[in-house]
């Protein structure tokens, strides 16, 4: 095939994205169509060391204030993140941010129209058991709406009855035909199952 041809095939076949030398994404403009709505977003990460399980200060050990100390560096972020968010789809937003282990009463104070739930870092089973099933109490009869991100989602699928496990942990029983589905994370994989709800 000579140059020529070689040019006219190229001109009729545009290359697939990144190569077809465009430097810009579609931009598609937020608009506030929200006029105001008062939201509680709720940081999901682990805080301090009541927040955690047993097995997390087992299996962190010495770690476990260094870990404590990531978790709330990743929380700073996901907050921020969320509160731009809701800033830039609600034209007079009016927010509050609270801890998990403080959602009842965050709730019952700031009378929320939205609650928006964060995501996680650490697998459930790091978290404090009754943290998790005070939650789990508090899901299943508020009225609010409530928007869970990643982890937050999981949590809200666990509080109904979801089986939620690690994929590492489904990998692994794969090869060994059991499974952990007590443990939970925010790489988690979820499967409804068809027993009621515990």
């Amino acid at each position: 095939m000579g140059q020529d041809q070689k040019r006219i095939v190229a001109a009729a076949e545009p290359l697939p994205f990144p190569y077809n030398q465009r430097t810009f994404c579609r931009y598609e403009p937020i608009e506030k169509r929200i006029g105001a709505a008062r939201v509680l977003v709720i940081d999901d990460l682990l805080r301090d060391e009541g927040d955690v399980s047993d097995r997390a200060r087992a299996d962190w050990g010495r770690q476990l204030r260094t870990q404590l100390q990531r978790e709330r560096e990743i929380a700073a972020l996901a907050v921020e993140n969320i509160l731009n968010n809701v800033a830039r789809l609600v034209r007079q937003p009016a927010t509050e941010v609270a801890h998990l282990s403080e959602i009842v009463e965050a709730t019952e104070g700031f009378r929320p129209q939205a609650i928006v739930l964060s995501g996680t870092l650490s697998d459930f089973d790091y978290y404090n058991q009754q943290l998790l099933q005070r939650f789990k109490e508090f899901i299943r009869r508020t009225k609010t709406a409530v928007l869970g991100i990643c982890g937050g989602h999981q949590l809200i699928g666990w509080s109904f009855g979801a089986r939620v496990v690690t994929l590492d942990r489904l990998i692994n029983a794969g090869k060994t035909g059991t499974a952990n589905t007590s443990t939970v994370s925010s790489a988690s994989l979820i499967r409804r199952t068809r027993s009621s709800p515990a």
